[in-house]
């Protein structure tokens, strides 16, 4: 996710949202929850929400509202690249610390590629007063 992100001015925030999430819950509230979290993310985007993009961040971050505004001031400059969010893959997750990664499709005129490459790192999130929040407070750099 974060090269993604990184590359964001070509990739994610130069996206027209298809749909994010494409199951029925994993069963484990903890995976659901993180799920729904990356799912806000991606719709943040869509919807030029950057109070909510904001909020997705750990409170150690600090205030993330500008960085959120820049993110979404750039997705907004780009038209005909579509992210396709299939599953989120989620890693050492314990009660309240965990690894996530979206997957799914990038498509970009009438090309297509993999969301994240196989040797993407995972992006860190906290359970932060039963809440889960994105920890790389990095994310947009």
């Amino acid at each position: 996710m974060r090269t993604v992100l990184r590359a964001g001015a070509v990739s994610l925030l130069a996206v027209s949202l298809v749909a994010c999430g494409g199951g029925g819950g994993s069963g484990n509230p903890d995976e659901d929850a993180i799920e729904e979290m990356v799912g806000q993310f991606f719709q943040a985007f869509e919807d030029g929400d950057a109070g909510l993009l904001a909020s997705l961040f750990t409170t150690e971050c600090g205030d993330m509202t500008a960085a959120a505004e820049a993110a979404i001031q750039a997705f907004e400059g780009f038209d005909g690249v579509e992210i396709d969010l299939d599953s989120v893959s989620i890693e050492n997750l314990t009660a309240t610390s965990a690894d996530f990664l979206p997957e799914g499709t990038l498509k970009s005129d009438d090309e297509e590629s993999e969301l994240s490459s196989p040797d993407e790192e995972h992006t860190p999130a906290v359970k932060e007063n039963g809440v889960w929040k994105i920890a790389e407070c990095e994310l947009f750099l």
